[in-house]
């Protein structure tokens, strides 16, 4: 383990890392979901990235709708409906670009239809696909949400559910436009309609089993990733909400990152109880 710039806090540590699949352990996982609200588009193609750099092969998609992405976020998209057999066409696309996206077909306003949680599944068995990172939320572009009654669409053979909630959503008011789902937000946290988002709601609406990760796998890992660490004291705001979340115990979030989806280094640091054993280490395929 290299020496690391760490900040040791009253019951956690936080390192700095400047990796995504260093903070947030992606070799340990093949099917990956990003839920929530505050850049999950953006960190599901920095994910992406990073691991096609290190020589994988993955794909990236949704489960409900995306914005057909650029050429700088993907170097290819395939859609199902225009594919005669979409699982033979897979790997022979896949092997030539490393990475691309796939989708069922064109909407309106320049999105794409997601695909299916049954075809992930089937996708999952394919030897010639290291990763799948799918967007499987959507929050109308807003920094904080509560899921509905249907969401998010994660697919059952998901190991690793990234929460992504932007900080930005500290202090802004619980209202429609501000929030998505205000008013589920509300009755999750018992936080008043028209007050001030508080890191202790946030905190409650991550861990809620009606809340952020609502039907993720039992046995699956829930990662909060806190965004947008840029704006104005970004990493201390980011630090005291990483603490709050550690502090309610669930066990099945062992960790927190905080970064910046956007920026080519999109992780700045990751936050972990104190006498964790599983610090930030090197990329491990499992």
């Amino acid at each position: 383990m290299r020496k690391r710039n760490l900040i040791e806090g009253r019951d956690t540590v936080l390192y700095r890392v400047d990796r995504l699949w260093e903070a947030l352990e992606l070799g340990r996982h093949r099917i990956i979901c990003l839920v929530g609200a505050g850049g999950k588009t953006s960190l599901m193609f920095a994910m992406a990235r990073e691991l096609a750099a290190l020589g994988n092969h993955v794909i990236t998609s949704t489960t409900t709708k995306i914005f057909e992405p650029s050429h700088k976020d993907t170097p290819f998209l395939l859609l199902r409906d225009e594919a005669e057999d979409i699982l033979k066409t897979i790997p022979e696309v896949i092997d030539r670009y490393g990475h691309f996206t796939l989708a069922d077909a064109r909407l309106p306003g320049k999105k794409l239809k997601g695909i299916s949680p049954e075809l992930i599944d089937e996708l999952e068995t394919s030897d010639a696909i290291d990763h799948i990172v799918i967007e499987a939320d959507g929050a109308a572009r807003l920094p904080l949400k509560a899921p509905g009654e249907y969401e998010p669409v994660i697919t059952s053979k998901t190991s690793l559910v990234v929460v992504v909630v932007g900080i930005d959503s500290i202090g802004i008011q619980l209202s429609e436009g501000h929030v998505f789902r205000p008013h589920i937000v509300s009755e999750l946290t018992d936080l008043p309609m028209g007050e001030k988002v508080t890191i202790e709601a946030i905190a409650e609406l991550i861990v809620h089993p009606r809340g952020m990760a609502k039907g993720a796998p039992p046995s699956s890992t829930i990662l909060p990733f806190l965004n947008k660490v840029d704006i104005p004291d970004g990493l201390e705001k980011g630090k005291a909400l990483a603490e709050r979340i550690l502090e309610r115990g669930y066990p099945r979030i062992r960790r927190v990152a905080i970064g910046h989806a956007i920026r080519d280094r999109a992780v700045v640091a990751v936050v972990i109880p104190k006498g964790d054993v599983r610090q930030p280490g090197s990329y491990e395929r499992s």
